[in-house]
């Protein structure tokens, strides 16, 4: 290796100062790492990044393409939420929180309190679904019990 005629090496230059001299040269646009290893330093490209990863900066591989990279711009923007959005968000919230409520119920607690509240205007149908999940006492309900007995609390308890 000639470095009486580089003007970079890397070998005399702590981590701190290499990975800013990277930083710097790749600001300037693309291909000019390229440039600046090829005339500026002592080294080849792979004996560059080589160096570089030996020395803490760079953990990364030297080749490859930049398909898989992501760059996030941090930008401060004030949102503006429409007044109908906002109502229809909080109307979701008050279904999350009956949902939470319900959870902490069990089922057949949750069918005493439709049937309690609301025989006379279930059908036979349901009114038959809820007692069957009262008198079982299960800890849960099948998907399709439990998409029933959601419709019915939607439909009844608001």
């Amino acid at each position: 290796m000639n470095t009486g005629t580089s003007l970079v090496t890397l070998d005399n230059i702590n981590p701190k100062q290499a990975l800013n001299m990277h930083l710097e040269v790749k600001e300037r646009g693309p291909g000019e790492l390229a440039k600046f290893i090829r005339y500026e330093t002592a080294h080849t490209p792979g004996q560059y990044y080589y160096r570089m990863r030996k020395l803490g900066v760079m953990p990364f591989k030297s080749r490859g393409s930049n398909k898989n990279v992501i760059e996030f711009k941090s930008r401060r923007t004030e949102v503006v939420v429409p007044e109908d959005r906002i109502e229809r968000l909080e109307k979701e919230v008050q279904q999350l929180k009956q949902l939470l409520s319900s959870v902490s119920l069990s089922p057949s607690q949750r069918a005493l309190t439709l049937l309690s509240g609301h025989s006379d205007q279930l059908n036979y149908k349901s009114k038959k679904f809820l007692a069957s999940i009262i008198s079982r006492d299960t800890a849960s309900l099948s998907a399709k019990q439990e998409a029933w007995m959601s419709n019915l609390e939607q439909q009844y308890l608001g």
